[in-house]
């Protein structure tokens, strides 16, 4: 029995010594560290701000290394506690013979892996050690300062029954934005969960919501539509904070131009608003160029110039006068420009062309006629009216007059004359060339005339005609000629 016992004794005690001799024998010894060809992090580290900024900088090598280990945490929980300036970092040492998983390392320049290390130098060494939470679990990452080939280690128990620092969330987004204007916010979140939830709300609705990757979750929210304030609300379970985001009205610019710049009546006037656009940062597009007409001070008409556009050629008016055209933009959400925008036009009669009938009497004192001549008289003319200026018409026109007792008196005769217009009529004065066929009675006269419409739109007048010869000025009363009648015009307001 005994002997029995005792080489029970003797064969675990082999066993045990040749599994000892095995795991020695697979280990790794790392005897010194600082090779430059399989540092992970050059050059070494001198504390925690250099830990810090190496998870920074070299956060991709490391999700490489992890990964290689089958590592189910997230880089990006690491990177995050770095970043916070209240994750703790503290400085310790590994003596020898301590067994380490695996050491981060580079061959060739490329991030790789020491599996199963044994630090067999004479010394400790110096390592930085910083605890995070990655999902359900709390790991402590180890990165000597030497080199920074790092390592990490599962710490035991569950990560919700670790105390940790409490979440916080904050919130940015512009201060201020045009109607339409997209909103792009920012959430920070700290001390949280790597798949914690973020939910974003803007005035109580619910645009967005999403994980905040490395602690940041950004996302763009549609603009509004009207002016005024919005609070944007973020949320991580139980935290939450806000931002207020001001939306200011933002009007478009209106531009015109209207050619020619004076023309006569009927003719095409181009109408261009083209120039108008939008705000900037505002998203829609241009509604209309609303045009308002007016003449003479008085609003006359609107029309509206659409787009793509935002002219015609086509616009005609009809009566002359002094036009302005006052326009205002207006954009896809209903603002309307508030600058300037407006060009005039002054609108001219064409020459009208005229016909008239009078009856009368002319009264002549010459040698020819045996002491005078007083005689009934039928007219006719025909002739131009052509506006030289705001209210003011030339007038040429050639004529005959009957003389009802003796034909042979009977003549043709010259009118030009300037004549000014009133609300209902015309007066006017000139110089006619009188008798012209009849070399003993021709004479240049003064011509004085008025008129009076008998129609609205000025096509017929009641007209009186009066003519003294210059050369019997001083014996007017036996030396004159003057008429009534029709005269029948086109159109004229």
């Amino acid at each position: 029995m005994r002997k029995g016992i005792l080489c029970t004794v003797v064969l675990t005690s082999a066993v045990a010594l040749l599994a000892a001799n095995h795991a020695a024998a697979t280990a790794r010894k790392v005897t010194h560290l600082g090779n430059s060809r399989t540092t992970f992090c050059k050059p070494g580290l001198k504390g925690e701000k250099d830990v810090r900024l190496m998870v920074q900088k070299k956060k991709a090598d490391m999700q490489t290394i992890l990964q290689i280990t089958g590592w189910t945490g997230d880089v990006e929980d690491i990177a995050r506690a770095a970043q916070d300036p209240a994750t703790t970092i503290t400085k310790t040492t590994i003596d020898p013979g301590a067994n380490i998983p695996y050491m981060a390392m580079r061959r060739h320049g490329k991030p790789q892996i020491l599996e199963d290390v044994i630090w067999a130098g004479k010394k400790s060494i110096d390592v930085y050690v910083m605890e995070f939470i990655s999902g359900k679990h709390k790991y402590r990452l180890y990165v000597p300062a030497q080199c920074g080939n790092f390592w990490i280690e599962q710490l035991p128990g569950d990560a919700t029954t670790i105390s940790t620092l409490p979440v916080t969330v904050s919130v940015s987004a512009i201060a201020e934005a045009c109607v339409t204007q997209s909103v792009p916010v920012t959430v920070n979140v700290t001390n949280a969960a790597s798949d914690a939830q973020v939910s974003v709300t803007a005035d109580g609705q619910q645009p967005a919501t999403g994980v905040a990757t490395g602690g940041v979750f950004q996302t763009t929210l549609p603009g509004y539509r009207e002016p005024g304030r919005h609070e944007i609300k973020a949320t991580v379970g139980d935290v939450s904070n806000s931002s207020v985001v001001t939306i200011n009205p933002c009007p478009p610019t209106c531009s015109l131009s209207v050619a020619p710049p004076t023309l006569l009546r009927g003719k095409p006037i181009l109408v261009d608003g083209s120039g108008s656009k939008v705000a900037p940062n505002v998203t829609v597009g241009l509604k209309s160029v609303t045009v308002d007409v007016d003449r003479n001070g008085a609003k006359f008409e609107t029309f509206d110039l659409l787009p793509p556009s935002l002219r015609r050629d086509d616009y005609r008016l009809g009566k002359p006068g002094a036009y302005t055209f006052k326009a205002t933009a207006i954009d896809e959400v209903g603002q309307k420009s508030t600058n300037a925008c407006e060009a005039a036009v002054e609108v001219k009669r064409p020459p009208l062309l005229f016909g008239g009938v009078f009856f009368g009497k002319e009264r002549l004192d010459r040698e020819e006629f045996n002491g005078g001549h007083c005689a009934p008289l039928f007219g006719a003319k025909i002739g131009i009216l052509s506006e030289i200026a705001e209210n003011v018409q030339l007038e040429a026109s050639v004529g005959v007059k009957v003389d009802v007792d003796d034909t042979g008196n009977s003549s043709a005769f010259l009118d030009f004359a300037l004549n000014y217009l009133l609300s209902k009529g015309f007066i006017g004065g000139g110089v006619s060339a009188w008798n012209i066929t009849d070399s003993d009675t021709r004479a240049a006269a003064l011509l004085l005339q008025g008129g009076m419409d008998v129609t609205k739109d000025g096509c017929f007048q009641f007209v009186v005609e009066g003519r003294l010869p210059f050369n019997q000025m001083d014996n007017i009363a036996n030396n004159y000629q003057f008429w009534g009648g029709v005269r029948i015009r086109g159109a004229y307001r």
